[in-house]
């Protein structure tokens, strides 16, 4: 199963503390909480969520790659990436 964000409002609206919350607002409040993530990972600052681990940008650096199709070498180039470092609790959860 993969969680969506319609299947996160959905899940959240079914909650008891959550019942005079309408599905609308639930959504703007995830969709206001995930720009809040971007917003820091692309100043290059950290977003620590304690049951998951904490969401770091970081720069993979250029590097020599081969087109498939034509065999070429091509460069590629530097981006920025997200990377996950995962939390004990979350460790724990997944190996129980």
């Amino acid at each position: 199963m993969k969680l969506t964000e319609s299947l996160m409002v959905d899940t959240l609206s079914s909650y008891d503390k959550y019942k005079s919350l309408s599905k609308k607002m639930i959504k703007s409040l995830t969709n206001d909480l995930l720009d809040l993530f971007l917003i820091y990972l692309s100043k290059g600052d950290e977003v620590s969520l304690k049951k998951i681990g904490t969401l770091k940008s970081s720069l993979r650096k250029s590097r020599k790659g081969v087109n498939p199709s034509t065999k070429e070498f091509i460069e590629i180039p530097e981006q920025k990436t997200v990377r996950l470092k995962v939390s004990k609790n979350l460790k724990q959860v997944l190996n129980d």
